[in-house]
């Protein structure tokens, strides 16, 4: 039997009375020339006194496991995979379940119990009737599925396939090693632009090409593992089990460092990031290393120790960064931007603030984002649904009744509650452009971020309070987007902006602050740029309302081909 419980909670006396029963029942029932065998576990079988039956003794800690299996005529089991490996002998099976439902509910098994050829029971006399009973089932294709390649000669066959030369085993290659192995560093993959950034480029890939590894740290999205079934299948993961570990010395090398600005101390930093890399990810050779998040004091230097060409992108305005949410460190940054073999800007203006950082723009690359223009639309044509941990200020129904109101206009901005967001100015903006247009609803869509309560107190305290929809984490805004009428992107400061170009996949027109992420897209593509104040906001309004802006429809096939084509250079390189 698999035992119960974990190391936590262990539910060794609750296995031991349910077994004792059990036994003891059975062992009534077993013939004098039928002795069970009981192989408990660890935890269990220490305190279990089998003195009382006369059919079922323990098994001998003196003799492998394997061997009394091999001399056994039949298993009983519950959800133990010991069964797989009884199963080469081609003898019974047979599967106790007695407690199946709870089981589940607590542990969980690798395959179906329904998907077993064996036989299920739950009760003693059905267990008895079947250990009486012959082998009367197919187990045909199990056998071919799980065991293949077990059998007595095994070692026999694969000395001849492989120096005799006799092909008598199956061949499988574990990959195409005339294809180049890429490591992508995504972050945290949290619900943010930077992930949705990496899903359209991951979308774009030919990976027929190449073979893409995504990596992460383990420990940072145990919060919430389920946000790794994003990624496609694609790519290849291989998360990073820990957060760096270092030694005394090092620890002293990264307070030098990060702290005292101690610019040589980063020679130990680098020493200990190659050795984290050789842990984390052994011997796999890789042609390319990715550092595709750009944030994190020790990431930023993680993916330069690698011995082959590394990139580290730049998502955001990183001047603007430091001074405004304090999360990075400068002298990290420039020592990064110097010295990856490339610098990627998702954006023509970011280059400066790299220049400014760096001192350098010699390994500046533009590299502009992908976007996922075809699944925008496809996810805009789906149900509005709220999720699980949605807040909002309008139910689904109430919402659904307002998008659907023709004579109400709706503008809409969708972006964390994070400052650099300007979600403060928008509501400023509103609140004058409301006084002049009454029929007009603002609905801002937020996920993560820290300024959630203070952005829904602005709202609830403003003079257009009733009119303004506030909602929080929203897998899949694009329902709610597709309906409305004007997006406006309010941030102080941006790389692109991605939500721009989903509002212009679906139609929607676009107006943007001014600032150097959005600006050259726009410029390009005829949006509309106004000054990055609640003045410059309003009179953006007023020029949509009086007819002045139009969506961009831009060719997202082409402009995904030259993204494309653009961060493959810095692989082909």
């Amino acid at each position: 039997p698999t035992w119960r419980g974990n190391l936590a909670k262990m539910k060794n006396s609750d296995q031991m009375k349910i077994l004792k029963d059990y036994l003891a029942e059975l062992d009534q029932k077993l013939r004098d020339d039928e002795v069970l065998i009981a192989k408990l576990h660890p935890f269990v079988s220490a305190d279990f006194d089998y003195s009382a039956y006369k059919h079922i003794i323990p098994m001998d800690k003196s003799y492998d496991t394997y061997e009394v299996l091999n001399s056994a005529d039949c298993l009983i089991t519950d959800y133990s995979s010991v069964f797989y490996d009884f199963a080469n002998t081609g003898k019974k099976i047979i599967l106790f379940a007695y407690d199946e439902e709870e089981y589940m509910s607590q542990r969980g098994v690798y395959m179906s119990l329904s998907d077993l050829p064996f036989p299920k029971v739950r009760t003693v006399d059905e267990l008895y009737a079947e250990m009486q009973a012959p082998k009367n089932y197919d187990d045909t294709e199990f056998m071919k599925y799980c065991c293949t390649y077990e059998r007595p000669d095994a070692d026999v066959r694969i000395l001849k396939h492989i120096f005799g030369g006799e092909k008598v085993c199956n061949e499988e290659k574990l990959y195409d090693p005339s294809k180049e192995n890429v490591l992508i560093f995504a972050g945290c993959l949290a619900k943010n632009g930077i992930t949705t950034a990496l899903m359209n480029l991951i979308e774009n890939l030919d990976t027929d090409k190449r073979r893409y590894y995504i990596t992460f740290q383990e420990p940072v999205v145990k919060c919430d593992p389920m946000r790794v079934t994003r990624l496609p299948d694609k790519v290849r993961i291989i998360p990073m089990s820990t957060k760096p570990q270092y030694s005394l010395g090092e620890a002293a090398a990264m307070f030098l460092f990060f702290f005292l600005n101690f610019r040589p101390a980063v020679r130990r930093i680098i020493k200990m990031c190659r050795r984290d890399n050789e842990r984390f990810f052994g011997g796999i050779d890789f042609s390319a290393a990715i550092q595709y998040d750009g944030y994190g004091k020790i990431m930023v230097h993680e993916f330069r120790a690698f011995d082959c060409p590394s990139t580290i992108f730049v998502h955001s305005d990183m001047l603007k960064e430091m001074e405004v949410r304090h999360n990075q460190h400068r002298l990290s940054l420039k020592n990064a931007y110097s010295n990856y073999t490339y610098t990627a800007c998702v954006t023509e203006p970011i280059v400066d603030v790299v220049k400014e950082i760096s001192g350098t723009d010699k390994n500046i690359r533009v590299v502009n984002n992908c976007h996922a223009d075809r699944q925008v639309r496809e996810r805009a044509e789906a149900e509005l649904t709220f999720d699980k941990d949605t807040a909002s200020n309008l139910t689904v129904e109430e919402l659904n009744e307002l998008l659907d109101d023709k004579s109400i206009t709706k503008i809409i901005t969708i972006g964390r509650f994070s400052v650099e967001k300007g979600h403060d100015m928008l509501i400023e903006a509103y609140e004058r452009f409301e006084k002049d247009h009454p029929d007009t609803r603002l609905i801002i869509i937020g996920g993560r971020g820290t300024l959630y309560r203070k952005t829904l107190a602005l709202a609830n305290n403003s003079g257009a309070a009733e009119k303004i929809v506030l909602i929080r984490s929203m897998t899949n805004p694009m329902p709610v987007l597709k309906k409305c009428n004007l997006f406006v992107l309010s941030s102080h400061y941006e790389a692109l902006g991605l939500t721009m170009l989903e509002a212009d996949s679906l139609g929607v027109p676009v107006i943007s602050t001014d600032i150097p992420g959005p600006r050259s897209f726009l410029e390009k593509h005829g949006g509309y740029l106004v000054p990055c104040s609640a003045e410059g906001l309003c009179e953006g309004m007023e020029a949509f309302m009086r007819g002045e802006v139009r969506a961009m429809n831009v060719d997202y096939e082409k402009y995904n081909k030259e993204a494309v084509a653009q961060f493959e250079s810095l692989l082909d390189s």
